[in-house]
């Protein structure tokens, strides 16, 4: 399939809510992304620009703040997603494209777009449900430190007329005690204490939504939770990730290097980003 040749890349810049070195680095390899600063122009960008030929992101921040100030731009952005616009979410944007975010354990942290908290301080919010994916978040943190950790690049290789394998090789990749993905239909309802809550999550479907989600990067470990995913929308392109491929490492390893900034490469070419990064040795 053949990427269109010709998008415009707008990047949610908020004041306050998105983190700077989030936008900074996010965009440091972008070809003349066109900056955010708020609601208004993200709805202006979104009602002038054919949805076939934008590409929208939403770096690291504040997930519940961004969501607050976008609430009335989050039906235009599905609509235009499901004619053609493609979109990437980084850590907090990550969290905004799934059809939920769900905290455990966590404290309540304001009232817009939270619809359940139980005694044992799990709160869902609605986000832009442009996956059917739940972006889960069980740790207690104040500070968003970053913390590099152990990924997997998920490889397919094909070995054989009609089959295939899956290859995985690490790097190393930062984060900000950031989300893991699982699909709606296995979270474990019991953790949300409440059926009639999880009984809208399930009823959440959209007939935009891909029944292919394909994983493209793990947190390495025993459970090898979900940290970088990408799927269709109606006829736009989502790519998700909780890690930050697009930050440098110091002293970093060059097998790994490869492998981070192969995801990088692979993050904006899915989404039809122009970019100055240079090709894979």
């Amino acid at each position: 399939m053949v990427l269109p040749a010709s998008r415009t890349c707008f990047v949610l810049n908020l004041e306050h809510f998105i983190d700077p070195e989030c936008y900074e680095n996010l965009t440091s390899t972008l070809v003349d992304p066109k900056p955010l600063k708020n609601e208004q122009t993200l709805l202006t960008a979104l009602n002038e620009t054919p949805p076939h030929k934008m590409t929208l992101m939403i770096p690291g921040g504040r997930t519940y703040l961004i969501a607050a100030t976008i609430l009335e731009a989050m039906d235009k952005i599905r609509d235009a997603a499901s004619k053609g616009l493609n979109f990437l979410g980084s850590c907090a944007g990550a969290n905004l494209a799934c059809t939920t975010l769900i905290e455990e354990n966590h404290p309540k942290q304001g009232n817009f777009c939270a619809h359940d908290l139980n005694k044992d301080k799990t709160v869902w919010y609605s986000a832009l449900n442009l996956l059917p994916m739940v972006a889960i978040h069980p740790a207690i943190s104040n500070k968003q430190e970053w913390q590099l950790t152990p990924a997997l690049l998920s490889e397919e290789t094909s070995q054989e007329e009609n089959k295939s394998s899956k290859v995985d090789t690490g790097f190393d990749c930062y984060y900000q005690l950031g989300s893991h993905f699982q699909s709606v239909k296995l979270y474990d309802a019991n953790k949300l204490k409440t059926p009639d809550t999880y009984e809208k999550l399930l009823k959440s479907e959209d007939p935009f939504h891909s029944q292919q989600i394909k994983t493209e990067a793990y947190y390495q470990g025993p459970d090898k939770m979900k940290a970088g995913l990408s799927c269709t929308y109606g006829e736009g392109r989502v790519f998700i990730t909780s890690l930050h491929p697009e930050k440098p490492i110091q002293n970093e390893k060059l097998e790994s290097k490869i492998l981070r900034e192969e995801f990088l490469r692979r993050m904006f070419t899915y989404v039809g980003a122009s970019t100055n990064l240079n090709k894979a040795p």
